[in-house]
């Protein structure tokens, strides 16, 4: 027990170390200034320590210690032993009910708060852009999001409300170290001047990359600005290149007219070259392995609990 205990030890230092580590590294930017990494998973990882080291010397697990057998003490020590026994189960089955409240605490708080980060939105794209994201998966449609006079935010959507797996941290880490393609400098840049007035060129830029509409949020969100986003609104109206097609209190979907929409797609050499190179394939392979390695190291046998009986 004392190496498993020395273990778990470990487990919670490491947990510690990730925690302060994961505080002073950088993993994304926004309206504020750098963003540092949250602390949470290393506490939580600090915590599974702590909780395995107590379940190591709690239960029946642990051999209890028996005094040497004496009759005149026998009936004491038996009420001893009850009274211990109804006390253990009472305290038990109080502190099982504590946290069984405690995680649907937690679980009722997660549902009914309203997150601002990452989270599932009732809001999306209008059905006509939906169907053109559907005939082909290299159709693109760029959102813009005005939240100020200077400020639009713009993301590249493949489905009608955007998927988890589009969320990068990657990409947000290299945004925080200054690494952009000039992809992405130039879809933010003829966002920026949309924002500023209307801008024929800044609609044929967002073309050439392979976009076949824009779509303007305008509402489901606290940080949107009215105002901005109707003179984003009025200086796309304004520029040449670009249909209006749904307007409604959600938002302004525009279809790009200087090309066939249907021809407008994205290059996604880069997801084929990377869906079959041989790392990947390799990668699944070695993956396999480990899973049944450690599978096979899990099953209980015979000879090591008969080991850990006559240790006992």
């Amino acid at each position: 027990m004392v190496r498993e205990s020395r273990m778990m030890w470990v487990v919670m230092l490491c947990g510690v170390a990730v925690a302060l580590i994961s505080a002073r590294v950088a993993i994304a930017v926004d309206e504020e200034g750098v963003v540092a990494g949250s602390v949470i998973p290393g506490f939580a990882l600090s915590m599974v320590g702590i909780l395995s080291c107590v379940c190591m010397i709690a239960g029946e697990a642990v051999k209890q210690y028996k005094p040497l057998h004496d009759s005149s003490r026998q009936s004491r020590v038996w009420a001893i032993a009850v009274g211990d026994s109804v006390a253990g189960h009472v305290l038990r089955t109080v502190l099982a009910a504590v946290m069984v409240a405690a995680t649907c605490a937690y679980g009722g708080f997660g549902l009914i708060r309203q997150p601002s980060s990452l989270h599932v939105s009732d809001e999306g794209l209008p059905m006509v852009a939906m169907d053109y994201l559907h005939k082909d998966n290299r159709h693109r449609i760029l959102a813009l999001r005005a939240e100020g006079s200077t400020i639009v935010q713009w993301t590249s959507m493949r489905t009608s409300r955007g998927d988890l797996i589009d969320s990068s941290p990657a990409q947000r880490a290299q945004f925080a170290s200054g690494i952009q393609s000039p992809q992405q400098e130039s879809l933010a840049a003829s966002s920026a001047r949309l924002l500023a007035n209307a801008d024929a060129e800044a609609v044929a830029n967002i073309s050439a990359l392979g976009y076949g509409g824009i779509y303007v949020v305008a509402s489901g969100d606290e940080h949107i600005d009215e105002d901005a986003t109707q003179r984003l609104i009025s200086n796309i109206n304004a520029s040449d290149g670009v249909q209006a097609v749904v307007s409604s209190d959600s938002g302004t979907y525009y279809r790009l007219t200087i090309n066939d929409p249907n021809a407008q797609v994205i290059d996604n050499s880069g997801v084929q070259y990377a869906s079959s190179t041989t790392w990947r394939t390799a990668w699944l392979i070695i993956m396999g392995i480990v899973v049944a390695m450690y599978c096979l190291v899990a099953v209980p046998r015979p000879s090591a609990q008969r080991y850990r009986q006559e240790e006992a």
